[in-house]
């Protein structure tokens, strides 16, 4: 108040030496200012998120990050979706480490044992070939099917979603995110890719889930209703 106040002395005091063009857009910056001033105090200033709401929120993100099924069952969320091929991609997570190791360690291993330098030659090339392939397939294995979700859950007011998928290592990996964080991914984002978490303008994950395994058509409905396009066995390339 007293800020418009000061433009519009300003204002009257310059009216008798200024143009009258610059007076009559001094005039209008008081005048909007003062406008402005009034409806922050009529309406009030922005709601802000509470601390405790905000602390309370991390607390919980943090609980399910680190506990993952048990702490979601003790939170009361809901396990509404269960892939397909989950323990599948377990066991075969895990035979790929194994074989992945068998060859870095075998491989070097074949090059120490063999004595003849001619063989020691050879032997070199097929070490780097056998380790190589092991690496390889384990990272191909990794980028295909890194987005595929294991299980799900969603929070009691139905506003989270927490995922379980399979890390490099064959350990369950989870991430959460809000509902309003969804959106179907584009038709050549990833092969299979049906659905991607979008925060702060940018994509932060990708997912394949199975829809005909999700439990409840209302929050299959809510989830989907924004999929652009979907592929192969996990929904005919159709637009939703």
């Amino acid at each position: 108040m007293f800020f418009a106040r000061s433009i519009a002395s300003m204002a009257l005091r310059c009216a008798t030496v200024a143009p009258p063009r610059l007076t009559s857009v001094v005039a209008g910056t008081a005048a909007r200012s003062g406008r402005r001033f009034f409806a922050t105090k009529l309406a009030g200033a922005p709601a802000e998120v509470p601390r405790e709401a905000a602390s309370k929120h991390a607390a919980e993100k943090a609980r399910l990050l680190k506990g993952g099924a048990a702490a979601a069952k003790e939170l009361g969320y809901k396990l509404v979706y269960e892939g397909a091929v989950g323990e599948a991609l377990f066991r075969l997570r895990r035979f790929s480490i194994l074989s992945a190791s068998v060859a870095v360690i075998g491989g070097p291993l074949y090059v120490v044992l063999s004595d003849d330098e001619v063989k020691a030659g050879q032997a070199r090339i097929l070490s780097m070939a056998i380790c190589g392939f092991g690496v390889m397939t384990t990272l191909v294995l990794h980028g295909f099917m890194s987005p595929y979700v294991t299980r799900m859950w969603v929070s009691p007011k139905a506003t989270q979603l927490l995922f379980q998928k399979v890390s490099i290592i064959a350990r369950p990996r989870y991430s959460l995110y809000s509902m309003a964080h969804m959106e179907g991914a584009p038709r050549m984002a990833r092969p299979f890719v049906n659905l991607q978490a979008r925060v702060d303008g940018r994509v932060a994950e990708h997912f394949i889930v199975d829809r005909t395994h999700m439990k409840g058509d209302l929050l299959r409905e809510r989830l989907f209703k924004n999929v652009i396009k979907v592929q192969g066995s996990f929904g005919n390339t159709t637009k939703q």
